[in-house]
């Protein structure tokens, strides 16, 4: 497995673009699912979709939600998951593995603790984390913490989007959610919360 901190600056550049877009596009239609209705021969269209559109799972006992944003099943020949996952306080994920998907996970709000194949580490906002296929691993949240935020990227999918959407669906991200994801980069950062700079292997 291996983990990485990105600084507060760096996920305000990452993030800024988007609550700018967001701000500016308040009230358009919605994108199709597919994201494309290109005639034949012609180029792939660009896909777009807006966090607002996206519909959360949640398995039975489990106070995480997944949000699917792009996923093989809403997009032909796309063989990758992603989306915005949210572990609600004190979540425990059941400890998994992936056959051939390599997990990634990035903090943007929150703190929990990450496990891979017997290792537990602390992680939070602006850290990154790949568990690779076959590693047994998960990411709890503490009790009485404020939900955990992050991307998760599933790549490739490995059944993952089937499994997510075997759940029940909760409707889309709450006014909350959306506040919290697209806040970062837009002066709401705290202070004096930035990781070091590391980068380590599990």
């Amino acid at each position: 497995c291996e983990a990485g901190h990105l600084t507060d600056e760096q996920v305000t550049l990452l993030l800024s673009g988007a609550c700018r877009r967001h701000g500016k596009e308040a009230g358009r239609p919605a994108a199709p699912a597919g994201g494309t209705n290109a005639p034949a021969g012609a180029p792939p269209a660009v896909i777009h979709r807006a966090l607002d559109d996206v519909v959360a799972f949640q398995m039975p006992n489990q106070s995480n939600r997944i949000a699917l944003v792009f996923d093989p099943i809403s997009i032909t020949n796309l063989n990758a998951t992603f989306g915005v996952e949210v572990f609600g306080p004190g979540h425990i994920t059941p400890q998994h593995q992936h056959e051939e998907g390599h997990e990634l996970f990035f903090i943007l709000s929150g703190s929990g603790v990450a496990e891979c194949n017997g290792h537990r580490f602390e992680v939070g906002r602006g850290d990154v984390v790949v568990f690779p296929p076959k590693s047994v691993h998960g990411i709890d949240n503490l009790p009485d913490a404020e939900p955990l935020y992050c991307l998760e990227l599933m790549l490739p999918n490995d059944m993952f989007s089937e499994f997510v959407r075997s759940g029940q669906p909760v409707g889309m991200l709450n006014a909350q959610d959306i506040c919290t994801l697209i806040n970062f980069g837009c002066g709401q950062l705290e202070q004096g919360s930035a990781h070091p700079q590391a980068q380590h292997e599990l």
